[in-house]
């Protein structure tokens, strides 16, 4: 049984690497992201204290999922990314260890992202013009309207022209982030299905999850002050996130149906 487990985690890791270095990624990034397959596997694993029981192809196929075949063009995020999913699986592994270890991992995530994002630099320095609330244009739409909205009181315009504008930017690059478009370009269409039943098997034992939520929710809100944010970018430090999701379900799921969304998505994302 472990030599299987084994063959089968050599095998993932190779076909990770290979499509990595298909795509013309360096050694070095390619050979991170395919760890980071891999070791998203056994995070899954230690923290939901079960194996993964699964066809062994399918197992292969989720090294096709493109976002552990991106480059972020900074090996730095890189390694950020594998030191937050160690550090998750260390926090799962040794309970005594879990607060330290999981607030290390929610601290890089944050580094991490504010770095592939280009919000904060290596140096310190933040990019104030990519944040939302540096945007010229709202201010001046917020300050036309308080002057020139004649269709309400003058004393009532600033409480429905003010600066909660941006609240509505926030969630107008979330809602584009996670459009279905987005979702099918980072994770292929066939595992928005198992990625949704994931999802609402975490609602079923919230308190469980909460590491998940906390996650996603902090990833959600810096790519959402983000002015120019990039699906991929953004959301490359929880591929390991996506694909607990997706694995939590997966037994779960009807597997024709899944074969056959999978194949429609790899002929449509030119993999195949």
């Amino acid at each position: 049984m472990l030599k299987k487990r084994l063959i089968i985690f050599a095998s993932s890791f190779a076909l990770c690497l290979g499509l990595d270095l298909f795509k013309h990624n360096p050694i070095l990034v390619s050979l991170l992201n395919s760890s980071v397959l891999i070791f998203s596997f056994l995070f899954f694993e230690i923290h939901t204290k079960s194996k993964i029981e699964i066809n062994p192809v399918f197992w292969l196929l989720f090294a096709f999922i493109p976002l552990f075949s991106f480059n972020p063009q900074s090996l730095i995020v890189n390694i950020l990314q594998i030191a937050v999913i160690l550090f998750l699986i260390i926090g799962a592994k040794f309970p005594q260890l879990k607060i330290p270890f999981f607030a290390l991992s929610v601290v890089l995530l944050i580094a991490g992202i504010l770095l592939v994002g280009k919000l904060v630099y290596l140096n310190g320095s933040v990019d104030h013009e990519r944040l939302i609330f540096n945007n010229p244009l709202s201010q001046i739409v917020i300050e036309d309207r308080q002057k020139n909205a004649i269709y309400l009181p003058f004393k009532i315009r600033p409480f429905v022209y003010n600066y909660s504008i941006f609240i509505y930017s926030i969630f107008n690059n979330i809602f584009q982030l996670i459009s279905f478009k987005s979702i099918f370009d980072i994770l292929l269409i066939a595992n928005v299905y198992p990625l949704i039943n994931g999802f609402i098997v975490t609602l079923k034992n919230y308190k469980k999850y909460c590491l998940i939520y906390l996650f996603l929710f902090l990833t959600l809100l810096i790519l959402g002050i983000n002015r120019a944010p990039d699906k991929f970018n953004s959301l490359y430090f929880v591929s390991p996130i996506f694909l607990y999701l997706i694995l939590l379900s997966f037994k779960n799921i009807n597997k024709k149906v899944y074969s056959a969304l999978l194949l429609f998505s790899l002929l449509m994302s030119g993999a195949l």
